[in-house]
């Protein structure tokens, strides 16, 4: 068996936080790194530096994958169609309404004033829409961010 030198697993680090690498290397990289704190150091930094290096699904069954990706694509499209209700919501209710006579503004008023129950409705929804777009946000990037796919 030849000796290889740090050097060269130094640099296959990089393929290794991204899972590129095939099994034996992997093992091999793995037994290496084990012997090795500054090594170990600076697996630790790589990863560090990317939050989508923890999640590797090399390992996970492709039926799971598969899953975990629909879910995901399905939550951004939920997350699409709450962004236009809520701008569509918040923008009913900052509607208004205004009229020139003789070159001059004659009248300015929120439509709100017009009709409060439809345009405090129109509030709420937009509120709610506003809310559950921000919490979707949050739950996509914390997932990703532990590399769950609950």
């Amino acid at each position: 068996m030849m000796d290889i030198p740090r050097s060269v697993v130094a640099d296959l680090l990089p393929l290794y936080v991204a899972g590129e690498l095939s099994p034996e290397t992997v093992t091999f990289v793995e037994a290496y790194i084990s012997k090795d704190p500054e090594l170990t150091q600076l697996l630790k930094e790589l990863r560090a530096e990317d939050p989508l290096a923890q999640v590797s699904i090399a390992g996970l069954r492709p039926e799971l994958a598969l899953r975990s990706l629909q879910r995901t694509r399905k939550l951004i499209g939920w997350q699409r169609r709450l962004f236009a209700f809520g701008l569509f919501f918040t923008l009913i209710t900052l509607s208004f309404e205004f009229s020139f006579v003789g070159g001059r503004l004659k009248e300015f008023h929120f439509l709100m004033r017009d009709s409060p129950w439809v345009f405090g409705g129109s509030l709420v929804l937009g509120v709610l829409c506003w809310t559950v777009y921000i919490g979707l946000q949050r739950r996509l990037r914390t997932d990703v961010g532990r590399g769950t796919s609950a």
